[in-house]
């Protein structure tokens, strides 16, 4: 009986080992990576939107920004972060179907999320 648990323990023992090691070779991949828009996608943004250029300690960033619909200055100003595994670019469809009247928006893509 003691060689039984023991045989079940130390393969118990090696599994975990080997998953573990294999999450390690392959953590690389489970990080997220920020999305790669299309060119479809830029050119679409480009006939909407301002892109704004800045730099932070990550380098070259970019965010959007959207006019309100009348095109006047706006009275409030929406800023848009992305959430996990997402880009500034997939709230595009929800502002563009919003009416707000004199709203902005500004859709920012941040590093390091």
């Amino acid at each position: 009986m003691k060689s039984l648990l023991y045989r079940i323990l130390r393969f118990l023992c090696f599994f975990i080992f080997l998953f573990a090691t294999c999450l390690f070779m392959i953590q690389g991949n489970l990080i997220y990576w920020p999305p790669v828009y299309s060119p479809q996608l830029i050119e679409q943004v480009k006939e909407i939107a301002r892109t704004i250029e800045f730099s932070s300690s990550e380098g070259r960033q970019l965010a959007y920004y959207l006019p309100p619909h009348s095109g006047d200055k706006p009275k409030a100003l929406w800023v848009c972060f992305h959430g996990n595994a997402a880009g500034a670019l997939n709230w595009l469809n929800y502002v563009k179907s919003a009416n707000l009247g004199e709203t902005g928006f500004l859709l920012v893509d941040y590093p390091g999320y």
